[in-house]
């Protein structure tokens, strides 16, 4: 199944790969010139570089690969009901605590952003549903209770 991802997402991790491809040449030089310094069982920056090259290519790598296997997803136009794209505030009534949320593909996922993911148990449990809408959700840790208070 494809990672799904905004234009915005995309234009991300397209910006992190240009750096990583711009680091990856800076590397190169460091090694080159660390292997003019003489002995190279013995030198520690080129070893350094050499590893930290090693690490920059797979990420490069491995960026590429999931990149190749994205689609690109449009924000669907506001319904009133929770999906994704939509802030919601919601309210856990056992804690009586109100929290707000913005319901993300999994890319763009930021809990200490409360960016939540579509795929998350929480935001799974709420899309579909509405303003004053009464959620039980199961997650890992049991079952939780939340009233829909605004969906924007």
């Amino acid at each position: 199944m494809p990672e799904l991802i905004t234009k915005e997402g995309l234009k991300r991790l397209q910006a992190k790969l240009e750096a990583l491809g711009k680091k990856k040449q800076e590397l190169s030089k460091t090694i080159a010139w660390a292997a003019s310094n003489g002995d190279l069982s013995e030198n520690a920056d080129y070893h350094a570089a050499k590893e930290a090259q090693r690490l920059c290519e797979a990420q490069i790598g491995e960026l590429s690969a999931r990149m190749m296997d994205m689609q690109i997803v449009t924000i669907p136009e506001y319904t009133g009901k929770v999906q994704l794209g939509s802030k919601v505030t919601i309210k856990d009534l056992k804690r009586g605590s109100v929290f707000t949320y913005e319901i993300v593909v999994p890319e763009e996922a930021d809990f200490d952003n409360d960016k939540i993911s579509i795929s998350s148990p929480v935001a799974m449990g709420l899309t579909g549903k509405q303003t004053g809408d009464v959620v039980e959700t199961k997650v890992p840790a049991g079952v939780l209770q939340y009233e829909i208070l605004k969906v924007e």
